[in-house]
């Protein structure tokens, strides 16, 4: 019996998804006999840097990856959404183009936004990605016709005779993009939902149930990260006294209305030890 040639197209394109990305990145694919997890590879992206004239690979950011050997611009991933929203490492796609030996790396930066506002996909709706080339920040995502749209831009291109100085520059977009990924899932994991923009000069800001469940929390781990540091910033800036003093009438306030044993411990003993040290800096 003859082998189907279509599966055997799509097995060259992972081939040569596998040699491009391994232009940037440490590759590993999962077995796929018994795992079928939904993406084609995990990679760690790398650095080099040159010691004692010899070129060296250190590695900075994982990211999760599913690869296509045609490229369409709108595609159906309803039955996607489940795991990439349960994923924990920043989720890519990317289009293979045999022809022109090469590879087109798309980012789901847009993702854990959507998912925080809407909510995710309903029962009946679908969801679609759209790859495109540039980042719209404006409109990130969108509802049409019961369905939602979640826009995937491109971030590098990998062609077969690149070498990493000729992606160097793209490569800083994609390490920076994987930072601004991993930074947002981390917020959805601790709740706080205030997602990174690319770029760092902007935030989503979102709220409901979860959100308004953990943020006194999340308030209290940061007021007792500034009592922390605040002695340490004192080295270095005299006028660190003066906002000292705003947050602990802050905290004294805090405390007048909360009863006894409602703020953590961790955050009174913090305020305590940064109140003796700038008692003494006088």
């Amino acid at each position: 019996m003859g082998q189907a040639y279509n599966l055997r197209q799509g097995w060259q394109s992972e081939n040569l998804a596998r040699y491009l990305l391994s232009k940037i990145a440490f590759v590993s694919q999962p077995v796929t006999i018994s795992d079928d997890t939904g993406l084609d590879f995990l990679c760690t992206l790398f650095e080099m840097k040159t010691i004692k004239k010899q070129n060296l690979l250190f590695p900075k950011n994982s990211f999760a990856i599913q690869i296509k050997s045609k490229k369409r611009d709108i595609l159906d991933i309803t039955n996607k959404e489940s795991y990439i929203r349960s994923l924990e490492v920043p989720f890519f796609w990317g289009v293979v183009d045999k022809k022109e030996a090469k590879i087109d790396i798309y980012s789901g930066e847009y993702f854990e936004s959507f998912i925080a506002h809407t909510g995710g996909v309903l029962k009946g709706q679908k969801l679609f990605l759209e790859l495109v080339d540039d980042r719209d920040e404006k409109l990130p995502y969108y509802f049409k016709k019961n369905s939602h749209y979640v826009k995937f831009p491109k971030v590098i291109e990998i062609k077969i005779n690149s070498n990493y100085n000729d992606l160097s520059k793209n490569l800083n977009s994609f390490y920076e993009t994987c930072d601004l990924m991993i930074k947002n899932i981390a917020s959805r994991i601790k709740g706080t939902y205030l997602f990174e923009v690319y770029g760092g000069k902007n935030i989503r800001i979102y709220c409901g149930p979860t959100s308004a469940n953990l943020c006194q929390d999340n308030f209290y781990k940061a007021l007792t990260e500034i009592f922390q540091n605040l002695p340490y910033i004192h080295t270095h800036s005299k006028d660190v006294q003066k906002e000292f003093k705003i947050y602990k009438e802050f905290f004294l306030q805090l405390c007048q209305i909360k009863s006894n044993g409602v703020l953590p411990n961790y955050l009174v003993e913090s305020f305590k030890k940064a109140d003796i040290f700038f008692s003494k800096s006088h």
